[in-house]
């Protein structure tokens, strides 16, 4: 009996020990089950030359997808008591055990400098997203495409294929926003906007036949601990701590204090927050970018970066223009994102390092959620992916508009 529960009792403590390993392979396996189950759609979106919506289409795109059928739970109990132990249940149950998410992957390919877009879901989900895109851009075309990450095999790299990967995550915590949209069309005004795909657009406009850059964005519903959290940030800066004191400046401040409380009146609360320092007007625009972050919908982000290209002909300055790209999104006061290569070389075997890009590529073709990923609001997003607008020259992502046939009652000569 003694040694059972000893057993037990290392049993605790290797999985306390360890609970976040065990945890994350766990949830990586159930999710890689419930992907595997699901019968996922490639969808190929293309955008007519005379269309010329920006951002703000797709941003309404993005509002419509978040949580489609996150209404069931609500439709089945009338008691809201009951109907959010029944919310939590179901959400543990999907995180858990079934390993269910809401998720899409929004990306970007080109190759032989042709552009092309791509929205990859669950086929359950196929009608609503194709009726949600054409909302707003009435005039697209969607194709259910073939994987085209199937034409570059994990077995080829390193052999006939390089590859450079990357992850692109929030610099600081993801409650901070990031440049948006609407500070590009500030630039320059409505009339002439500046639009940052045009960076990554003309890189790709000299890709060679066997090169390629992919840029994918795995999207799903962000929790409500993100509310909560970005809450308490706006509070604690809201009452501007002053600079912290020794030890000893403690002690002297409570004497101090001590000996002045019986000759000085209590101060009523009004009294006390005129007396509280006043907020700059710096940290006053952190608090109301914060607040407008907080009042959208908002998507757990995992983005991945791929190019690939011959070993003989490869090009690494190609590179440093997508890591441009998300720069351009960087806020001094605010957020920012930085880049966590994942192809470059640290001291192990060139087998290992090998073995680790293929495993990367691997990542990318089974759409796997990153580990680290970040939490962006759908005008936040909408700034990242979105369909050219008239300030970007993309030819060959645009479909040609159709000829129209001649009128039937034309006379025949």
């Amino acid at each position: 009996m003694v040694i059972v529960w000893l057993l037990l009792a290392l049993g605790v403590v290797i999985v306390v020990l360890f609970w976040k390993r065990i945890s994350a392979s766990w949830l990586e396996y159930v999710e890689r089950r419930y992907r595997q189950k699901k019968n996922w759609k490639l969808l190929e979106v293309t955008i007519p030359i005379e269309v010329t919506k920006g951002p703000k289409a797709m941003e309404q795109v993005l509002i419509a997808l978040h949580q489609p059928g996150a209404n069931i739970i609500e439709k089945r109990f009338w008691f809201k008591g009951l109907q959010n132990i029944f919310s939590k249940i179901d959400c543990f149950l999907d995180q858990w055990i079934r390993g269910k998410r809401k998720e899409f992957s929004l990306e970007l390919m080109g190759r032989a400098r042709e552009v092309h877009s791509y929205i990859r879901v669950p086929g359950e989900y196929r009608n609503l997203v194709e009726s949600v895109i054409y909302s707003q851009y009435p005039q697209a075309e969607i194709v259910e495409q073939n994987d085209y990450t199937e034409d570059f095999p994990v077995e080829l790299i390193g052999s006939v294929y390089d590859l450079w990967s990357a992850e692109f995550v929030l610099a600081k915590d993801s409650v901070y926003p990031i440049k948006t949209y609407l500070s590009f069309e500030g630039k320059k005004g409505k009339t002439e906007v500046v639009d940052p795909l045009s960076h990554v657009f003309e890189v790709i406009s000299e890709l060679k036949k066997d090169e390629a850059i992919w840029l994918q964005m795995i999207i799903r519903p962000a929790p409500e601990s993100f509310y909560q959290r970005g809450e308490k940030v706006i509070a604690e800066l809201s009452k501007k701590k002053p600079p912290s004191k020794s030890p000893a400046e403690v002690f002297i401040d409570f004497l101090s204090n001590l000996i002045r409380a019986p000759f000085e009146p209590v101060l009523t609360e009004k009294e006390e927050k005129k007396k509280a320092p006043s907020l700059s007007q710096r940290e006053r625009k952190i608090i109301e970018a914060i607040e407008n972050k907080l009042s959208k919908l908002a998507y757990q982000v995992g983005i991945r970066f791929i190019y690939i290209d011959r070993i003989d002909a490869f090009t690494a300055s190609n590179v440093s223009a997508v890591r441009q790209f998300f720069s351009l999104f960087s806020s001094l006061d605010l957020n920012a994102f930085k880049m966590k290569p994942i192809s470059v070389k640290v001291p192990v075997t060139a087998r290992k390092f090998l073995k680790r890009k293929r495993e990367y590529l691997m990542s990318y073709k089974e759409r796997k959620f990153p580990q680290e990923s970040s939490i962006l609001s759908t005008e936040e997003l909408a700034s990242i992916y979105h369909y050219p607008t008239e300030a970007v020259e993309v030819p060959i992502f645009r479909k040609k508009p159709k000829k129209a046939k001649p009128p039937s009652e034309l006379p025949v000569m």
